[in-house]
């Protein structure tokens, strides 16, 4: 009865000190991951499906959508001088619901026999179960959102080096001449934890700037999104 005693005395131990050593290891940290796929039926007709690659042509402006994954958005961003400070940055104004950035890269490539101009703020992300709209942030916004309040030198030195990565990574307004093409990431500020569909709007592109008849494409590119948690 002794053997047995210390038997059980020794087995309680043992898994006293296992459960202790489990409840000390921390949980994996969760982080939050958009998952955004094209739809395979797009509602504009023009639209065609190349794997994950969404592109269309309307009155000789071709256009060409991709979404970028969280992971690869991070990788891009730190190549560029400065786009990690960037990242960060704007990271940091999410505050716990961080990593929703939803980040399409858009190729623009004009054929149209003149030139064009667009505005990516104009550009929206449409949530079809809530029929709510997200503007684009552009890069005019993120001008704003670090605008120094002091004219300290770091803090102008700041945000000078945030607006050179933006520059090199965002897609900015402005003209693309016939023959031409001009390409960028554009982000979105989506919230959202229950699947659903999502449709990017690229509106009031221009094709006329330079003439009194005003003509302008639009284009729809449907997608499905769903919101996980990964551990880090």
């Amino acid at each position: 009865m002794y053997i047995f005693g210390m038997k059980v005395a020794r087995f309680a131990s043992f898994a006293f000190l296992v459960c202790s050593c489990a409840a000390l290891r921390p949980a994996p940290e969760l982080r939050p991951y958009p998952e955004v796929r094209p739809l395979d039926l797009q509602s504009d007709p023009v639209v065609r499906r190349r794997g994950d690659v969404l592109w269309a042509e309307r009155r000789g402006l071709k256009v060409e959508v991709t979404y970028i994954q969280p992971a690869h958005l991070d990788s891009l961003m730190h190549e560029i001088p400065g786009g990690k400070e960037l990242l960060g940055s704007l990271r940091r104004t999410e505050g716990r619901e961080q990593g929703w950035w939803l980040a399409f890269r858009m190729v623009f490539v004009n054929d149209t026999g003149r030139r064009i101009y667009f505005d990516p703020g104009a550009f929206f992300l449409v949530d079809l179960r809530y029929i709510t709209r997200y503007r684009a942030f552009s890069y005019r916004e993120i001008s704003a959102l670090f605008y120094p309040r002091s004219g300290s030198a770091f803090g102008v030195e700041r945000y000078r080096r945030l607006l050179k990565a933006a520059s090199g990574m965002l897609l900015r307004k402005g003209f693309v001449e016939s023959g031409k093409g001009r390409g960028g990431i554009v982000l979105f500020r989506f919230r959202g934890d229950e699947e659903r569909e999502v449709a990017l709007v690229l509106s009031g592109i221009d094709l006329s700037p330079d003439d009194e008849e005003v003509r302008t494409a639009d284009f729809r590119f449907d997608f499905s999104y769903a919101f996980r948690y990964l551990s880090r």
